[in-house]
């Protein structure tokens, strides 16, 4: 995973004064390119070169493991027939709450590529969603 600082800086003629105040960080996933902003506060660290799996994790999420157990453990609640309706609107409301949240700090960072293809993914995501309602899920 792939993390970026985006920073306000001052600049003239496309030529920036120092490294600016940090705006937020986002993470681009190695398989499809998906931008998508995270909280620092997640992430006990980074790494610049990435170690073996497990000492990364440890460096950086110790918890790591706990958090994809009861990732993946709510994913597949939410896809068995355990998972009432109101479980799964819920989703995906949260869904398109985090798109939104998405959208939000794009614009404030005025980076109108990135906010395009967030933007363009959230209308496909709440597509999905407004379908999955209607269809009884």
């Amino acid at each position: 995973m792939e993390v970026t600082r985006l920073s306000e800086t001052s600049h003239v003629y496309y030529i920036s004064f120092g490294y600016g105040k940090p705006k937020y960080y986002e993470t681009k996933c190695p398989e499809c390119g998906m931008l998508k902003a995270i909280e620092l506060k997640a992430f006990r660290g980074f790494v610049a070169e990435p170690d073996i799996d497990q000492a990364l994790a440890e460096k950086t999420t110790p918890d790591l493991a706990a958090v994809l157990d009861n990732m993946i453990g709510y994913e597949r609640y939410i896809q068995s027939s355990e998972a009432t309706r109101e479980d799964r609107v819920n989703e995906i409301r949260n869904t398109i709450d985090e798109f939104s949240n998405m959208a939000e700090m794009k614009m404030e960072s005025s980076n109108s590529e990135s906010l395009s293809a967030v933007v363009q993914l959230g209308m496909i995501v709440s597509g999905v969603g407004v379908a999955f309602a209607f269809a009884g899920y």
